[in-house]
């Protein structure tokens, strides 16, 4: 089952930082940050930052280079209808081009400079 192809195991910051740095750091380690998208992992990332109570968890989506073209951290461009947006987000135009997961594991558009808490997981290789 698909449910068996989600990580079980999160790691999660004890400080805050700008999805630049926390990008990077996550990519020395040979990890990556926490991503919803599928049903599954939009319920496990609102029960995260449920139990985190929090502004939010970082995500892996930006739309710097081109505004309204969201991108995954791996450059693959996210298509708007398969996305998890909250509605009428993302709403912050050339202020916000970084995505956080909120309590209903919903997207929500955040300034890239936001300090905020990030959950990363093991890659997974196919």
């Amino acid at each position: 089952p698909k449910e068996a192809l989600i990580p079980s195991c999160y790691f999660y910051s004890k400080t805050v930082s700008s999805w630049e740095k926390a990008q990077h750091f996550c990519s020395v380690l040979g990890m990556q940050l926490l991503e919803v998208d599928s049903p599954e992992e939009k319920v496990k990332g609102g029960r995260i930052q449920a139990s985190r109570k929090g502004d939010g968890e970082g995500g892996t989506l930006w739309d710097e280079e081109v505004e309204g073209t969201w991108k995954r951290a791996n450059g693959t461009i996210l298509p708007r209808e398969s996305s998890f947006w909250h509605r009428n987000e993302p709403n912050g135009g050339h202020q916000e081009n970084c995505a956080v997961v909120r309590e209903d594991g919903e997207w929500y558009d955040y300034p890239c400079t936001s300090q905020l808490p990030w959950v990363w997981l093991p890659q997974i290789s196919p």
